[in-house]
């Protein structure tokens, strides 16, 4: 089906013989992002007893009074139970290394997840971090209330 595998340039292709991996989210198919969100909501919901994702008050909503009663799952796996520190490190190496280099469409990078949130991090820590207009407004308010005065805010440098 369309947008299930890609080349080997990374563009698109409904060619089993052209076909050299399959698409981030299985493309028609949804099965990636739909079973890892399944296996998230289990997680972090079921086996604590916590609302499921759909029965939460929404977070963009405009009731910010009422509880969110909102599971976490954390695991955390002893890597040496499988393999010695050492060949763990180097086959992750070579897995992100084999990930990132792969093909991409054109104009687009392929990324190892954690990449963006790297990018972004050394960005706001040489450029600062964006505030949201209503965020200012609320500082600005409470500044008001308090009569202290608001710390000068930059733009962010162009991008």
């Amino acid at each position: 089906p369309p947008e299930t595998a890609a080349d080997g340039a990374g563009r698109p292709t409904t060619s089993a013989h052209e076909a050299a991996r399959l698409m981030p989210l299985g493309g028609a198919f949804g099965y990636k992002g739909a079973g890892r969100a399944g296996l998230a909501e289990v997680f972090s919901a079921v086996l604590n007893g916590m609302q499921l994702s759909q029965e939460l008050v929404p977070m963009a909503g405009e009731d910010l009074q009422t509880p969110r009663p909102m599971g976490a799952f954390v695991m955390a796996l002893k890597t040496d139970a499988f393999a010695d520190r050492a060949t763990v490190d180097a086959t992750m190496t070579r897995y992100l290394d084999a990930l990132r280099s792969s093909p991409a469409m054109p104009g687009e990078t392929v990324m190892a997840p954690g990449d963006r949130e790297w990018q972004v991090a050394q960005m706001r820590e040489s450029e600062g971090a964006p505030i949201d207009p209503a965020t200012v407004q609320m500082f600005e308010a409470l500044a008001a209330r308090y009569g202290v005065s608001m710390p000068r805010l930059e733009e962010p440098a162009a991008r």
